[in-house]
């Protein structure tokens, strides 16, 4: 069994530095005032207005009298209203910046009351430079050379809703802290939520953090539901209602298990997420530890264990519960495409083997059928905790799938057996064009009616899906111009982040299911590496270049380095002094969790008294 290697295609694309800082090759050259522009959106619109200048190093290199122009690129989210084209005239050092540019959203994305989110802009252009004191023959244009400029930041848009938040948090001290826009997790839930003050008034002596606020409000849960919980988290990873959700009896047995790992297993095995996660005893780990093919490399084997432990244990608690268990799991496998157990712990198995063995099981409780990728299966984020919360009041059917015709299969087999689905999840990795759970198609939304209660409830819990992109299916619009009278939720953030409650009581069916999503930054885009094509060095001057790329990467590859030159594979820093000249072809690789990006730069070094190769 081979575990999932992260990856979405078109998760949130952000800008990973808000610069390009290179000494002895280019220069970012280009300064963003504000530095970090923010766009407040109101019902009508909002527009921003960013300047663009010439950094101090850059100017005082300039000689005579010129202009630049400079190419601007957004977000598709965003749309530059006016000011185009960019421009900065010079006279030597002093510069003058001509149509200083307007942002604002693009008509045709969404506009959400609660938005609150990052964009990126860039800047590119070229300027020629003089080289002080460097001999004319070195260069054949009068010791003046062109260098590239690049520059990047993140935009941040408000919707309406922010003065609201920012309002209430303002007469209140305490929370004053949580204003902090430099971020998107925090006082960002609130708005994106639209949490009204009463709810800041509920929570806020029991809860520390703005998120958890949010979440509790959104999940409509009551201050009784911390009693006995010695958290003042609720969301976060030790927080109470994700140790609650998972299973967990109280904070206490959360961390003994904890200590009882880093003593027991860390020392042999260091990897143990997943295994800690779904509460495997330490003993079973190592027994299990044993058991396992000797080429699965340790991410592997912590899924592994994980995954017999849950199907052990499931087995057992099938077989208790008067059922055949090997009967069930092969109806699984067959109807469902159920094969993977992981996400499923033994409470959650028993459920779905009531639900499959006995129609009057639970005769009046509503139907859930949750859909989970493969490939998630194999890596999952918030299934598990999801699974539990639905297994403790619904009928569950559980199938994994890795095209549209599993799906409508998987749905098909469930209503033939058990009739209408109540709400049906959707689980995976994804974009705005496919959930990949999925494969999916539009052609897909329209069959699945024949599934689904006329007032049915659809969770997508996977990236991205309730994300605008121009030219691309939005899964959630799709679902919903399909499927008219369903009730779609989307996330907008990250999988890792998906809580679920269901409150019974609710007189609308609509509102019973109640979704929260904070992002974890687990999942990414791909980078995008936007280093100038050509750097210009001298050969035997020390030289230190930052590469640039968007996304955020964990780490670099270059190869063809000239001799000299090293990379810092953590910072993306280039440095050292390069011995021989010539033209050299490097491949840059810029990698996060979400995959590779690549390009090739050519890093020309001009020897001494000699001009650069062209």
């Amino acid at each position: 069994m081979k575990i999932s290697r992260i990856k979405s295609s078109l998760c949130a694309l952000l800008i990973a530095a808000s610069g390009f800082s290179v000494h002895g090759g280019t220069e970012s050259g280009l300064v963003f005032s504000p530095e970090r522009p923010i766009l407040d959106v109101t019902a009508t619109g909002g527009e921003v207005e960013v300047g663009l200048d010439l950094s101090p190093e850059i100017k005082a290199q300039l000689k005579g009298r010129g202009t630049i122009l400079l190419n601007i690129s957004v977000s598709p989210q965003l749309q530059v209203r006016r000011g185009l084209p960019v421009r900065i005239d010079y006279n030597g050092p002093v510069t003058t910046v001509r149509n200083r540019f307007v942002l604002g959203k693009n008509p045709a994305a969404p506009r959400e009351p609660g938005e609150f989110a990052e964009y990126f802009l860039i800047a590119s252009g070229e300027a020629k430079l003089g080289l002080g004191t460097v001999s004319p023959v070195w260069f054949p244009d009068g010791r003046i050379i062109t260098r590239s400029l690049v520059t990047g930041t993140q935009v941040l848009v408000r919707g309406p809703y922010y003065p609201t938040v920012k309002a209430y948090l303002s007469r209140r001290p305490a929370t004053t802290a949580w204003d902090d826009t430099s971020t998107i997790d925090g006082v960002s839930a609130l708005v994106r939520y639209l949490v009204p003050a009463s709810a800041l008034d509920t929570w806020l002596p029991l809860l520390d953090r703005p998120e958890d606020v949010a979440a509790a409000h959104q999940l409509g849960l009551s201050p009784s539901y911390l009693v006995g919980w010695d958290s003042r988290d609720l969301v976060n990873p030790f927080g109470a209602f994700n140790l609650r959700e998972a299973g967990w009896p109280s904070s206490a047995a959360y961390w003994a298990q904890l200590q009882d790992y880093n003593s027991s297993v860390q020392p042999v095995e260091g990897n143990f997420a997943f295994s800690f996660g779904e509460r495997v005893p330490p003993k079973e780990f190592l027994r299990l530890l044993d058991t396992l093919p000797s080429d699965l490399v340790t991410g592997e084997r912590d899924y592994e264990i994980a995954n017999r432990y849950q199907r052990d244990e499931g087995t057992k608690n099938l077989t208790a519960l008067g059922l055949n268990a090997t009967e069930i799991l092969d109806a699984f496998q067959r109807d469902y495409l159920f094969e993977d157990f992981y996400p499923v712990n033994p409470t959650v198995l028993g459920v779905m083997g009531q639900t499959y063995a006995d129609p009057t099981w639970r005769a009046d409780a509503p139907l859930a059928v949750v859909v989970m990728s493969r490939e998630v299966s194999e890596g999952t984020f918030s299934e598990n905790r999801v699974l539990a919360r639905l297994a403790k009041t619904h009928r569950l059917v559980v199938g994994q799938a890795d095209t549209s015709d599993d799906l409508l299969k998987i749905t098909s087999s469930a209503i033939k057996r058990h009739g209408f689905a109540d709400v049906l999840v959707l689980s995976g990795h994804g974009n705005s064009t496919f959930a990949a759970v999925l494969g999916i198609e539009p052609a897909t939304f329209a069959a699945l009616s024949n599934a689904l209660h006329p007032q049915a409830t659809i969770i997508l819990s996977a990236c991205s899906t309730g994300e605008w992109v121009p030219g691309d299916v939005n899964v959630a619009a799709a679902l919903r111009n399909a499927l008219p009278g369903r009730t779609v939720i989307a996330a907008t953030a990250l999988i890792n982040g998906a809580y679920v409650n269901y409150l019974p009581d609710t007189p609308t069916r609509a509102d019973r299911y109640r979704v929260f999503m904070m992002g974890s930054g687990l999942l990414q885009a791909p980078p995008m590496i936007i280093t100038p094509d050509r750097i210009r060095l001298r050969q035997g001057r020390a030289t230190t270049i930052r590469l640039t790329a968007t996304s955020a990467p964990q780490r670099y590859v270059a190869s063809n380095l000239p001799v000299g030159l090293k990379l810092n594979a953590t910072t993306g820093v280039i440095y050292g002094v390069p011995r021989r000249a010539g033209s050299f072809a490097v491949t840059i690789q810029a990698i996060n969790s979400g995959g590779t990006g690549k390009k090739t730069i050519q890093l020309q070094v001009a020897a001494v008294r000699q001009a650069f190769p062209r």
